[in-house]
Protein backbone atom coordinates (compact mmCIF):
# COMPACT_ATOMS: atom_id res chain seq x y z
CA UNK A 1 0.00 0.00 0.00
CA UNK A 2 1.38 3.56 -0.98
CA UNK A 3 1.23 5.79 2.33
CA UNK A 4 4.75 7.85 2.50
CA UNK A 5 4.76 8.72 5.78
CA UNK A 6 4.76 12.17 7.07
CA UNK A 7 2.83 13.46 3.80
CA UNK A 8 -0.80 11.95 3.84
CA UNK A 9 -1.22 12.08 7.35
CA UNK A 10 -0.68 16.21 7.92
CA UNK A 11 -3.67 17.70 10.55
CA UNK A 12 -5.42 20.33 8.22
CA UNK A 13 -9.15 22.18 8.43
CA UNK A 14 -11.54 19.76 7.23
CA UNK A 15 -12.42 22.10 4.08
CA UNK A 16 -8.44 21.96 2.68
CA UNK A 17 -8.45 17.96 3.49
CA UNK A 18 -9.64 14.80 1.49
CA UNK A 19 -12.16 14.38 3.66
CA UNK A 20 -15.46 16.03 1.54
CA UNK A 21 -13.82 13.93 -1.08
CA UNK A 22 -14.59 10.53 0.30
CA UNK A 23 -17.75 8.25 -1.40
CA UNK A 24 -19.09 6.22 1.00
CA UNK A 25 -18.64 2.98 -1.59
CA UNK A 26 -19.06 -0.30 0.91
CA UNK A 27 -15.91 -2.09 0.21
CA UNK A 28 -15.16 -5.99 -0.01
CA UNK A 29 -13.35 -8.56 2.19
CA UNK A 30 -9.94 -9.64 1.01
CA UNK A 31 -11.73 -13.28 1.13
CA UNK A 32 -14.98 -12.24 -0.99
CA UNK A 33 -14.42 -14.61 -4.55
CA UNK A 34 -12.90 -12.94 -7.50
CA UNK A 35 -16.07 -13.90 -9.11
CA UNK A 36 -18.64 -12.48 -6.74
CA UNK A 37 -16.67 -8.92 -7.00
CA UNK A 38 -17.01 -9.43 -10.66
CA UNK A 39 -20.98 -9.70 -10.82
CA UNK A 40 -21.11 -6.65 -8.31
CA UNK A 41 -19.55 -4.29 -11.18
CA UNK A 42 -21.36 -5.91 -13.80
CA UNK A 43 -24.22 -5.48 -11.82
CA UNK A 44 -23.94 -1.62 -10.58
CA UNK A 45 -22.24 0.26 -13.97
CA UNK A 46 -21.64 3.17 -11.37
CA UNK A 47 -18.75 1.48 -9.75
CA UNK A 48 -15.27 2.28 -10.68
CA UNK A 49 -12.88 0.99 -7.85
CA UNK A 50 -13.56 -0.94 -4.83
CA UNK A 51 -11.86 -1.11 -1.73
CA UNK A 52 -10.61 -4.39 -0.50
CA UNK A 53 -10.29 -4.65 3.37
CA UNK A 54 -9.50 -6.91 6.63
CA UNK A 55 -10.81 -5.94 9.61
CA UNK A 56 -11.68 -3.02 8.12
CA UNK A 57 -8.21 -1.64 7.47
CA UNK A 58 -7.61 -1.54 3.51
CA UNK A 59 -5.67 -4.11 2.04
CA UNK A 60 -5.96 -2.85 -1.73
CA UNK A 61 -7.99 -1.90 -4.47
CA UNK A 62 -10.13 -3.70 -7.55
CA UNK A 63 -10.38 -1.44 -10.30
CA UNK A 64 -13.41 -2.07 -13.03
CA UNK A 65 -11.54 -2.64 -16.08
CA UNK A 66 -9.22 -3.90 -14.75
CA UNK A 67 -11.12 -7.10 -13.03
CA UNK A 68 -13.45 -6.79 -16.21
CA UNK A 69 -10.32 -7.65 -18.95
CA UNK A 70 -9.07 -10.06 -16.77
CA UNK A 71 -12.22 -11.63 -16.54
CA UNK A 72 -12.67 -11.73 -20.31
CA UNK A 73 -9.69 -13.96 -20.65
CA UNK A 74 -9.86 -17.58 -21.64
CA UNK A 75 -9.51 -19.75 -18.50
CA UNK A 76 -9.84 -16.69 -15.48
CA UNK A 77 -13.23 -17.35 -14.43
CA UNK A 78 -11.90 -21.13 -13.74
CA UNK A 79 -9.17 -20.67 -12.38
CA UNK A 80 -9.47 -17.32 -10.50
CA UNK A 81 -13.54 -17.20 -9.73
CA UNK A 82 -13.83 -19.18 -6.95
CA UNK A 83 -10.15 -17.90 -5.34
CA UNK A 84 -10.20 -14.59 -2.63
CA UNK A 85 -10.35 -11.28 -4.16
CA UNK A 86 -6.75 -10.75 -2.60
CA UNK A 87 -5.58 -12.71 -5.34
CA UNK A 88 -6.29 -10.01 -8.29
CA UNK A 89 -6.30 -6.93 -6.01
CA UNK A 90 -3.43 -4.05 -5.90
CA UNK A 91 -1.78 -4.19 -2.84
CA UNK A 92 0.04 -1.00 -3.97
CA UNK A 93 -2.99 1.46 -4.37
CA UNK A 94 -2.69 5.05 -2.41
CA UNK A 95 -4.20 5.07 0.40
CA UNK A 96 -4.53 8.65 2.42
CA UNK A 97 -6.33 10.12 5.70
CA UNK A 98 -8.86 11.62 5.50
CA UNK A 99 -6.96 14.65 7.20
CA UNK A 100 -4.67 15.12 4.24
CA UNK A 101 -4.40 18.14 2.22
CA UNK A 102 -5.51 18.84 -0.91
CA UNK A 103 -2.25 20.08 -2.06
CA UNK A 104 -0.56 16.98 -0.80
CA UNK A 105 -2.81 14.61 -2.37
CA UNK A 106 -2.38 16.70 -5.83
CA UNK A 107 1.10 16.43 -5.61
CA UNK A 108 1.97 12.60 -4.94
CA UNK A 109 -0.68 12.15 -7.71
CA UNK A 110 1.32 13.89 -9.78
CA UNK A 111 4.82 12.25 -8.94
CA UNK A 112 3.24 9.07 -9.61
CA UNK A 113 2.57 10.01 -13.32
CA UNK A 114 -1.34 10.38 -12.93
CA UNK A 115 -2.23 6.57 -12.58
CA UNK A 116 -4.45 6.77 -9.44
CA UNK A 117 -6.00 9.78 -10.67
CA UNK A 118 -7.98 7.13 -12.92
CA UNK A 119 -7.98 4.47 -10.46
CA UNK A 120 -8.71 6.23 -8.06
CA UNK A 121 -7.64 6.35 -4.19
CA UNK A 122 -9.20 5.42 -0.51
CA UNK A 123 -9.61 7.56 2.11
CA UNK A 124 -9.58 6.22 6.04
CA UNK A 125 -9.51 7.58 9.57
CA UNK A 126 -7.09 5.86 12.02
CA UNK A 127 -6.19 3.30 9.56
CA UNK A 128 -9.99 1.92 9.00
CA UNK A 129 -11.94 2.55 5.50
CA UNK A 130 -13.96 5.53 5.03
CA UNK A 131 -14.58 5.91 1.58
CA UNK A 132 -13.26 5.77 -2.00
CA UNK A 133 -11.82 8.89 -3.46
CA UNK A 134 -11.53 9.83 -7.65
CA UNK A 135 -9.41 11.85 -9.56
CA UNK A 136 -12.54 13.96 -11.13
CA UNK A 137 -13.80 14.78 -7.37
CA UNK A 138 -9.57 15.58 -6.82
CA UNK A 139 -9.27 17.81 -9.33
CA UNK A 140 -13.45 19.85 -9.06
CA UNK A 141 -12.39 20.28 -5.54
CA UNK A 142 -9.36 22.18 -5.90
CA UNK A 143 -10.92 23.77 -8.81
CA UNK A 144 -13.98 24.88 -7.21
CA UNK A 145 -11.15 26.25 -3.83
CA UNK A 146 -9.73 28.41 -6.55
CA UNK A 147 -13.07 29.65 -7.81
CA UNK A 148 -13.71 30.85 -4.67
CA UNK A 149 -10.76 32.77 -4.29
CA UNK A 150 -10.91 34.07 -8.01
CA UNK A 151 -14.72 34.75 -7.01
CA UNK A 152 -13.78 37.21 -4.49
CA UNK A 153 -10.81 38.61 -6.75
CA UNK A 154 -13.53 38.79 -9.58
CA UNK A 155 -16.55 40.30 -7.41
CA UNK A 156 -14.58 42.89 -5.47
CA UNK A 157 -12.54 45.91 -5.72
CA UNK A 158 -9.38 45.23 -5.28
CA UNK A 159 -8.02 48.43 -3.58
CA UNK A 160 -11.02 49.04 -1.45
CA UNK A 161 -12.61 45.34 -0.85
CA UNK A 162 -15.72 46.87 -1.80
CA UNK A 163 -18.07 44.88 -4.41
CA UNK A 164 -17.17 45.43 -8.21
CA UNK A 165 -19.29 45.87 -10.74
CA UNK A 166 -20.24 42.21 -11.59
CA UNK A 167 -21.34 42.24 -7.80
CA UNK A 168 -23.27 45.63 -7.93
CA UNK A 169 -25.26 44.31 -10.45
CA UNK A 170 -26.12 40.85 -8.90
CA UNK A 171 -27.07 42.85 -5.62
CA UNK A 172 -29.17 45.64 -7.33
CA UNK A 173 -30.78 42.62 -9.23
CA UNK A 174 -31.85 41.05 -5.70
CA UNK A 175 -32.77 44.05 -4.00
CA UNK A 176 -35.14 45.12 -7.05
CA UNK A 177 -36.79 41.89 -7.25
CA UNK A 178 -37.42 41.84 -3.58
CA UNK A 179 -39.13 45.51 -4.24
CA UNK A 180 -40.99 44.39 -6.66
CA UNK A 181 -42.84 41.22 -4.87
CA UNK A 182 -43.01 43.34 -1.79
CA UNK A 183 -44.31 46.83 -3.55
CA UNK A 184 -41.25 48.65 -1.53
CA UNK A 185 -39.24 51.60 -2.45
CA UNK A 186 -35.46 51.25 -3.34
CA UNK A 187 -32.88 53.95 -4.52
CA UNK A 188 -29.78 53.68 -6.41
CA UNK A 189 -26.97 55.91 -6.17
CA UNK A 190 -24.24 57.19 -8.72
CA UNK A 191 -21.42 59.04 -6.74
CA UNK A 192 -18.76 60.30 -9.06
CA UNK A 193 -15.52 61.66 -7.37
CA UNK A 194 -15.00 65.67 -8.71
CA UNK A 195 -11.76 66.90 -9.69
CA UNK A 196 -10.15 63.40 -8.99
CA UNK A 197 -8.27 63.92 -11.79
CA UNK A 198 -6.36 66.53 -10.48
CA UNK A 199 -5.29 64.60 -6.93
CA UNK A 200 -3.65 61.64 -9.15
CA UNK A 201 -1.93 64.74 -11.27
CA UNK A 202 -0.51 66.74 -8.15
CA UNK A 203 0.25 64.37 -5.34
CA UNK A 204 0.68 61.05 -7.56
CA UNK A 205 -1.15 57.89 -7.33
CA UNK A 206 -0.29 56.05 -4.61
CA UNK A 207 -2.16 59.44 -2.55
CA UNK A 208 -5.05 58.94 -5.23
CA UNK A 209 -5.38 55.14 -3.64
CA UNK A 210 -5.18 57.13 -0.19
CA UNK A 211 -8.40 59.36 -1.00
CA UNK A 212 -9.85 56.41 -2.57
CA UNK A 213 -9.80 54.35 0.69
CA UNK A 214 -10.85 57.18 2.50
CA UNK A 215 -13.59 58.18 0.47
CA UNK A 216 -14.94 54.60 0.71
CA UNK A 217 -15.01 54.30 3.91
CA UNK A 218 -16.86 57.49 4.38
CA UNK A 219 -19.48 56.61 2.16
CA UNK A 220 -19.53 53.33 3.49
CA UNK A 221 -20.28 55.21 7.27
CA UNK A 222 -23.39 57.10 5.50
CA UNK A 223 -25.25 53.36 4.60
CA UNK A 224 -26.70 51.27 6.45
CA UNK A 225 -25.87 47.33 6.63
CA UNK A 226 -29.15 46.40 4.40
CA UNK A 227 -27.58 48.62 1.61
CA UNK A 228 -24.52 48.11 -0.83
CA UNK A 229 -22.00 50.19 -1.50
CA UNK A 230 -19.39 49.14 -4.52
CA UNK A 231 -16.67 50.96 -6.29
CA UNK A 232 -17.23 50.61 -10.77
CA UNK A 233 -13.76 51.56 -11.17
CA UNK A 234 -12.02 54.77 -11.08
CA UNK A 235 -13.57 57.33 -9.33
CA UNK A 236 -17.10 56.21 -9.36
CA UNK A 237 -18.70 54.42 -6.39
CA UNK A 238 -22.69 53.40 -6.66
CA UNK A 239 -24.94 52.55 -3.75
CA UNK A 240 -27.93 50.86 -3.55
CA UNK A 241 -30.45 51.94 -0.91
CA UNK A 242 -32.84 49.09 -0.02
CA UNK A 243 -35.58 49.41 1.79
CA UNK A 244 -37.02 52.34 1.89
CA UNK A 245 -39.74 54.10 3.77
CA UNK A 246 -39.99 56.53 0.65
CA UNK A 247 -38.26 57.13 -2.56
CA UNK A 248 -37.35 60.67 -1.59
CA UNK A 249 -35.61 60.04 1.64
CA UNK A 250 -33.06 59.03 -0.33
CA UNK A 251 -32.11 62.65 -0.69
CA UNK A 252 -30.95 62.57 2.95
CA UNK A 253 -28.91 60.16 2.47
CA UNK A 254 -27.28 62.16 -0.62
CA UNK A 255 -27.10 64.93 1.95
CA UNK A 256 -24.63 62.97 3.95
CA UNK A 257 -22.45 61.89 1.04
CA UNK A 258 -21.76 65.50 0.04
CA UNK A 259 -20.78 66.40 3.02
CA UNK A 260 -18.65 63.57 4.04
CA UNK A 261 -16.55 63.37 0.39
CA UNK A 262 -16.52 67.42 0.88
CA UNK A 263 -14.21 67.16 3.95
CA UNK A 264 -10.78 67.63 3.83
CA UNK A 265 -8.60 64.49 3.18
CA UNK A 266 -5.15 64.16 4.97
CA UNK A 267 -2.66 61.82 2.80
CA UNK A 268 0.66 61.67 3.63
CA UNK A 269 0.75 64.89 6.08
CA UNK A 270 -1.52 66.71 2.78
CA UNK A 271 -4.32 68.06 2.67
CA UNK A 272 -6.49 67.16 -0.40
CA UNK A 273 -10.45 68.18 -0.93
CA UNK A 274 -12.53 66.39 -3.61
CA UNK A 275 -16.51 67.12 -3.86
CA UNK A 276 -18.76 64.63 -5.44
CA UNK A 277 -22.01 64.41 -7.96
CA UNK A 278 -24.26 61.97 -7.65
CA UNK A 279 -27.10 60.47 -9.42
CA UNK A 280 -30.01 59.35 -8.24
CA UNK A 281 -32.56 56.67 -10.20
CA UNK A 282 -35.73 55.33 -7.53
CA UNK A 283 -38.15 52.29 -7.97
CA UNK A 284 -40.94 52.34 -8.67
CA UNK A 285 -40.58 55.30 -11.22
CA UNK A 286 -39.69 55.04 -14.68
CA UNK A 287 -37.58 51.64 -14.52
CA UNK A 288 -38.68 48.26 -15.01
CA UNK A 289 -35.21 46.47 -14.93
CA UNK A 290 -31.67 46.95 -13.36
CA UNK A 291 -30.65 48.08 -16.42
CA UNK A 292 -33.20 51.04 -16.15
CA UNK A 293 -32.20 51.95 -13.26
CA UNK A 294 -28.21 52.15 -13.76
CA UNK A 295 -29.09 53.93 -17.59
CA UNK A 296 -30.92 56.40 -15.13
CA UNK A 297 -28.72 56.85 -12.27
CA UNK A 298 -25.56 57.37 -14.99
CA UNK A 299 -27.68 59.94 -16.95
CA UNK A 300 -28.86 61.67 -13.66
CA UNK A 301 -25.14 61.96 -12.36
CA UNK A 302 -23.82 63.17 -15.94
CA UNK A 303 -26.46 66.13 -15.32
CA UNK A 304 -25.46 66.52 -11.75
CA UNK A 305 -21.81 67.10 -12.90
CA UNK A 306 -23.02 70.53 -14.86
CA UNK A 307 -22.50 71.87 -11.31
CA UNK A 308 -21.31 69.61 -9.15
CA UNK A 309 -21.48 68.93 -5.43
CA UNK A 310 -24.66 68.05 -5.97
CA UNK A 311 -27.41 65.56 -6.66
CA UNK A 312 -29.76 65.10 -9.35
CA UNK A 313 -32.65 62.63 -9.40
CA UNK A 314 -33.26 61.06 -12.85
CA UNK A 315 -36.42 62.40 -15.06
CA UNK A 316 -37.47 62.08 -18.22
CA UNK A 317 -35.63 64.26 -20.29
CA UNK A 318 -32.63 62.79 -19.74
CA UNK A 319 -32.49 60.36 -21.78
CA UNK A 320 -29.30 61.17 -23.80
CA UNK A 321 -27.64 57.59 -22.92
CA UNK A 322 -30.78 56.10 -24.16
CA UNK A 323 -29.93 57.81 -27.48
CA UNK A 324 -26.10 56.89 -27.36
CA UNK A 325 -27.31 53.41 -27.31
CA UNK A 326 -29.31 53.55 -30.03
CA UNK A 327 -26.92 55.08 -31.97
CA UNK A 328 -24.90 51.84 -31.20
CA UNK A 329 -27.03 49.82 -32.56
CA UNK A 330 -27.27 51.74 -35.83
CA UNK A 331 -24.03 51.70 -36.15
CA UNK A 332 -23.15 47.86 -35.69
CA UNK A 333 -25.89 47.25 -38.33
CA UNK A 334 -24.56 49.92 -40.59
CA UNK A 335 -21.22 48.38 -40.17
CA UNK A 336 -22.36 45.03 -40.89
CA UNK A 337 -23.60 46.40 -44.39
CA UNK A 338 -20.88 48.20 -45.17
CA UNK A 339 -18.37 45.77 -44.22
CA UNK A 340 -16.59 47.59 -41.35
CA UNK A 341 -16.04 43.92 -39.44
CA UNK A 342 -12.72 42.16 -40.14
CA UNK A 343 -10.58 39.56 -38.71
CA UNK A 344 -7.20 39.35 -37.38
CA UNK A 345 -5.67 35.79 -37.14
CA UNK A 346 -3.07 34.73 -34.26
CA UNK A 347 -0.86 31.51 -34.88
CA UNK A 348 -1.28 28.13 -33.45
CA UNK A 349 2.27 27.03 -33.28
CA UNK A 350 3.65 23.21 -32.87
CA UNK A 351 5.60 23.18 -29.57
CA UNK A 352 8.31 20.52 -30.94
CA UNK A 353 8.74 21.89 -34.46
CA UNK A 354 8.07 25.53 -34.33
CA UNK A 355 5.79 25.16 -37.16
CA UNK A 356 2.75 27.55 -37.79
CA UNK A 357 -0.39 24.87 -37.73
CA UNK A 358 -3.17 27.03 -38.04
CA UNK A 359 -4.99 30.35 -36.88
CA UNK A 360 -7.41 31.45 -34.55
CA UNK A 361 -9.95 34.24 -36.78
CA UNK A 362 -10.80 37.52 -34.08
CA UNK A 363 -13.11 39.60 -35.14
CA UNK A 364 -12.44 43.64 -35.26
CA UNK A 365 -14.17 46.84 -35.95
CA UNK A 366 -12.78 49.14 -37.99
CA UNK A 367 -14.54 52.06 -37.10
CA UNK A 368 -15.12 55.11 -39.14
CA UNK A 369 -14.74 57.78 -36.20
CA UNK A 370 -13.19 55.16 -32.93
CA UNK A 371 -10.42 53.71 -35.18
CA UNK A 372 -9.87 49.73 -34.65
CA UNK A 373 -12.00 48.13 -31.79
CA UNK A 374 -11.65 44.80 -30.41
CA UNK A 375 -14.33 42.57 -29.32
CA UNK A 376 -14.65 43.58 -26.25
CA UNK A 377 -16.33 47.68 -27.52
CA UNK A 378 -19.01 45.45 -29.39
CA UNK A 379 -19.32 41.52 -28.78
CA UNK A 380 -21.20 42.01 -25.62
CA UNK A 381 -23.84 44.59 -27.25
CA UNK A 382 -24.14 42.38 -30.26
CA UNK A 383 -25.32 39.70 -27.71
CA UNK A 384 -27.65 41.46 -25.71
CA UNK A 385 -29.79 43.47 -28.48
CA UNK A 386 -29.61 40.39 -31.07
CA UNK A 387 -26.84 41.39 -34.01
CA UNK A 388 -24.11 38.62 -32.50
CA UNK A 389 -25.82 36.13 -35.51
CA UNK A 390 -25.50 38.29 -37.94
CA UNK A 391 -22.24 39.16 -36.80
CA UNK A 392 -21.36 35.74 -36.64
CA UNK A 393 -22.36 35.01 -40.17
CA UNK A 394 -19.75 37.04 -41.00
CA UNK A 395 -17.10 36.38 -39.20
CA UNK A 396 -17.86 32.19 -40.85
CA UNK A 397 -17.69 34.24 -44.25
CA UNK A 398 -15.19 35.58 -43.66
CA UNK A 399 -13.00 32.71 -42.49
CA UNK A 400 -13.63 30.33 -45.34
CA UNK A 401 -12.79 33.21 -47.92
CA UNK A 402 -9.29 33.74 -46.40
CA UNK A 403 -8.96 30.30 -45.68
CA UNK A 404 -9.47 29.63 -49.77
CA UNK A 405 -7.51 32.25 -50.35
CA UNK A 406 -4.39 30.97 -48.18
CA UNK A 407 -4.78 27.45 -49.25
CA UNK A 408 -4.80 28.68 -53.44
CA UNK A 409 -1.10 30.89 -52.34
CA UNK A 410 0.08 27.27 -51.39
CA UNK A 411 -1.01 26.67 -48.00
CA UNK A 412 -2.29 23.75 -47.94
CA UNK A 413 -1.94 22.46 -44.56
CA UNK A 414 -3.19 25.47 -42.59
CA UNK A 415 -6.12 25.52 -40.44
CA UNK A 416 -8.19 28.60 -39.61
CA UNK A 417 -10.65 28.12 -36.36
CA UNK A 418 -13.67 29.93 -35.53
CA UNK A 419 -15.31 31.10 -32.57
CA UNK A 420 -18.71 29.60 -32.36
CA UNK A 421 -21.10 31.84 -30.24
CA UNK A 422 -23.68 30.13 -27.34
CA UNK A 423 -26.07 32.05 -29.56
CA UNK A 424 -25.37 30.11 -32.89
CA UNK A 425 -26.25 26.91 -31.12
CA UNK A 426 -30.02 28.26 -30.85
CA UNK A 427 -30.08 27.99 -34.80
CA UNK A 428 -30.91 23.93 -35.45
CA UNK A 429 -29.63 24.47 -39.37
CA UNK A 430 -26.42 25.45 -37.99
CA UNK A 431 -23.81 22.76 -38.65
CA UNK A 432 -25.41 23.37 -42.35
CA UNK A 433 -24.43 27.02 -42.46
CA UNK A 434 -20.81 25.94 -41.92
CA UNK A 435 -20.85 23.27 -44.26
CA UNK A 436 -22.31 25.21 -46.74
CA UNK A 437 -19.93 28.08 -46.52
CA UNK A 438 -17.44 25.37 -46.34
CA UNK A 439 -18.55 24.56 -49.57
CA UNK A 440 -19.28 27.44 -51.34
CA UNK A 441 -15.18 28.25 -50.79
CA UNK A 442 -14.40 24.40 -51.86
CA UNK A 443 -12.57 24.10 -48.67
CA UNK A 444 -11.88 20.73 -47.52
CA UNK A 445 -12.69 19.85 -43.98
CA UNK A 446 -8.93 20.10 -42.34
CA UNK A 447 -8.99 23.66 -43.43
CA UNK A 448 -11.84 24.72 -40.53
CA UNK A 449 -12.46 24.28 -37.00
CA UNK A 450 -14.14 25.00 -34.80
CA UNK A 451 -13.99 26.56 -31.16
CA UNK A 452 -16.65 26.21 -28.36
CA UNK A 453 -16.88 26.88 -24.67
CA UNK A 454 -17.82 24.46 -21.96
CA UNK A 455 -20.58 26.72 -21.02
CA UNK A 456 -22.04 26.96 -24.15
CA UNK A 457 -21.39 22.67 -24.46
CA UNK A 458 -23.02 22.47 -20.92
CA UNK A 459 -25.96 24.92 -21.92
CA UNK A 460 -27.43 23.30 -25.16
CA UNK A 461 -26.68 19.96 -24.29
CA UNK A 462 -28.70 17.61 -27.01
CA UNK A 463 -28.92 20.63 -30.01
CA UNK A 464 -24.91 21.30 -29.36
CA UNK A 465 -24.36 17.61 -29.20
CA UNK A 466 -26.22 16.93 -32.69
CA UNK A 467 -24.55 20.37 -33.94
CA UNK A 468 -20.80 19.05 -33.35
CA UNK A 469 -21.81 15.60 -34.66
CA UNK A 470 -22.72 16.63 -37.90
CA UNK A 471 -19.54 18.56 -38.33
CA UNK A 472 -17.21 16.36 -37.14
CA UNK A 473 -18.97 13.52 -39.29
CA UNK A 474 -17.79 16.03 -41.89
CA UNK A 475 -14.31 15.89 -40.85
CA UNK A 476 -14.39 19.71 -39.55
CA UNK A 477 -12.43 19.34 -36.27
CA UNK A 478 -14.17 20.35 -32.87
CA UNK A 479 -12.09 22.08 -30.39
CA UNK A 480 -12.95 22.73 -26.60
CA UNK A 481 -12.73 26.26 -25.44
CA UNK A 482 -11.36 27.02 -21.69
CA UNK A 483 -11.35 24.10 -20.93
CA UNK A 484 -10.94 23.67 -17.11
CA UNK A 485 -12.90 26.48 -16.42
CA UNK A 486 -16.44 25.16 -16.71
CA UNK A 487 -17.80 22.10 -14.96
CA UNK A 488 -17.86 19.66 -17.29
CA UNK A 489 -17.45 15.79 -15.77
CA UNK A 490 -15.30 13.81 -17.60
CA UNK A 491 -17.93 11.41 -18.50
CA UNK A 492 -19.92 14.58 -20.32
CA UNK A 493 -16.23 15.21 -21.76
CA UNK A 494 -16.22 11.63 -23.58
CA UNK A 495 -19.55 11.74 -24.49
CA UNK A 496 -19.11 15.18 -26.55
CA UNK A 497 -17.30 14.84 -30.20
CA UNK A 498 -13.81 16.34 -29.63
CA UNK A 499 -10.91 16.68 -31.19
CA UNK A 500 -8.78 19.66 -29.37
CA UNK A 501 -8.80 20.66 -25.87
CA UNK A 502 -7.67 24.37 -25.56
CA UNK A 503 -6.02 25.17 -21.92
CA UNK A 504 -7.33 27.93 -20.53
CA UNK A 505 -5.23 30.22 -19.75
CA UNK A 506 -5.55 31.16 -16.52
CA UNK A 507 -3.64 27.66 -15.67
CA UNK A 508 -0.72 28.39 -18.27
CA UNK A 509 -0.11 31.87 -16.60
CA UNK A 510 0.42 29.66 -12.95
CA UNK A 511 3.34 27.45 -14.95
CA UNK A 512 6.51 26.86 -13.60
CA UNK A 513 5.10 27.72 -10.47
CA UNK A 514 4.54 24.57 -8.38
CA UNK A 515 1.26 24.94 -7.50
CA UNK A 516 -2.30 23.45 -8.11
CA UNK A 517 -3.03 25.35 -11.25
CA UNK A 518 -0.03 23.41 -12.61
CA UNK A 519 -1.36 19.97 -11.06
CA UNK A 520 -4.53 20.37 -12.99
CA UNK A 521 -2.53 21.62 -16.23
CA UNK A 522 -0.52 18.16 -15.92
CA UNK A 523 -3.44 16.66 -15.49
CA UNK A 524 -5.33 18.22 -18.46
CA UNK A 525 -2.67 16.96 -20.32
CA UNK A 526 -2.32 13.33 -19.31
CA UNK A 527 -6.74 13.41 -19.55
CA UNK A 528 -5.98 14.57 -23.33
CA UNK A 529 -3.68 11.80 -24.37
CA UNK A 530 -6.22 9.25 -22.62
CA UNK A 531 -9.17 10.44 -24.71
CA UNK A 532 -6.62 10.72 -27.91
CA UNK A 533 -7.38 14.47 -27.98
CA UNK A 534 -4.94 17.38 -29.17
CA UNK A 535 -4.12 19.68 -26.88
CA UNK A 536 -3.38 23.97 -27.54
CA UNK A 537 -2.36 26.11 -24.42
CA UNK A 538 -3.70 29.38 -24.94
CA UNK A 539 -2.31 32.41 -23.31
CA UNK A 540 1.65 31.61 -23.31
CA UNK A 541 3.42 34.58 -22.88
CA UNK A 542 6.86 33.40 -21.48
CA UNK A 543 9.62 31.12 -22.32
CA UNK A 544 9.61 29.56 -18.88
CA UNK A 545 5.50 28.72 -20.13
CA UNK A 546 6.91 27.29 -23.54
CA UNK A 547 9.21 25.08 -21.93
CA UNK A 548 6.80 23.72 -19.27
CA UNK A 549 4.53 22.61 -22.00
CA UNK A 550 6.88 21.14 -24.20
CA UNK A 551 8.55 19.15 -21.89
CA UNK A 552 5.13 17.06 -20.53
CA UNK A 553 3.79 16.93 -24.69
CA UNK A 554 1.48 19.77 -25.00
CA UNK A 555 1.04 19.65 -28.72
CA UNK A 556 0.45 23.16 -29.35
CA UNK A 557 0.49 26.29 -28.27
CA UNK A 558 -0.87 30.50 -29.05
CA UNK A 559 -0.11 33.73 -27.20
CA UNK A 560 1.84 36.71 -27.58
CA UNK A 561 4.98 35.27 -26.32
CA UNK A 562 4.66 34.11 -30.49
CA UNK A 563 2.43 36.30 -31.93
CA UNK A 564 -0.50 38.89 -31.09
CA UNK A 565 -3.07 38.31 -33.30
CA UNK A 566 -2.51 39.96 -36.90
CA UNK A 567 -4.13 41.51 -40.07
CA UNK A 568 -4.31 38.23 -42.94
CA UNK A 569 -1.77 39.81 -45.18
CA UNK A 570 0.71 40.21 -42.23
CA UNK A 571 0.03 36.51 -40.67
CA UNK A 572 0.47 35.68 -44.29
CA UNK A 573 4.08 36.93 -44.34
CA UNK A 574 4.71 35.53 -40.35
CA UNK A 575 3.13 31.99 -42.24
CA UNK A 576 6.32 32.28 -45.01
CA UNK A 577 8.90 33.32 -42.91
CA UNK A 578 7.95 30.78 -40.60
CA UNK A 579 8.15 27.90 -43.51
CA UNK A 580 11.52 29.62 -44.90
CA UNK A 581 12.77 29.17 -41.15
CA UNK A 582 12.01 25.43 -41.17
CA UNK A 583 13.59 24.78 -44.54
CA UNK A 584 16.80 26.15 -43.27
CA UNK A 585 16.65 24.28 -40.22
CA UNK A 586 16.68 20.95 -41.95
Amino acid sequence: MTDPSGVLSSGNAPHDTVRPLAVLVPPVQATRSCEAVYELFIRDRRLQSLAVVEQGRPVGLVNRHVLIDRFARRYTREIFGSKPIARLMDSEALVVDASTALDDLARIIIEDEQRFLYEGFIITVEGRYLGMGTGHALLKQVNERKQAYLYHMAYHDVLTGLPNRQLFYDRLEQSLGQAKRLGSCLALLYIDLDHFKAINDTLGHPAGDQLLLQAASRLGACLRESDTLARLGGDEFAAVLYPLNRCADAALVCDKVLRAVAAPFHIHGQQASVTASVGVSVFPGEAASAEDLVRQADNAVYHSKESRNQYRFFTLDMNAQASQRQALDSEVRLGLERGEFLLHYQPQVDLATGRITGAEALVRWAHPGRGLLGPGEFVAFCEECGLILPLSERVLEMACAQAAEWRESGLLDLSVAINLSAHQFRRADLAEQVLRSMALRRLPSPSLEVEITETAAMTHGPEALAILQTLRAAGVRVCLDDFGTGYSSLSYLKSLPIDVLKMDRSFVASLGSGGVEEAIAQAILTMARSLHMEVVAEGVETEAQKGWLLQRGCDKMQGYLFSRPLPPDRFLCLVQENRKAAMRGC
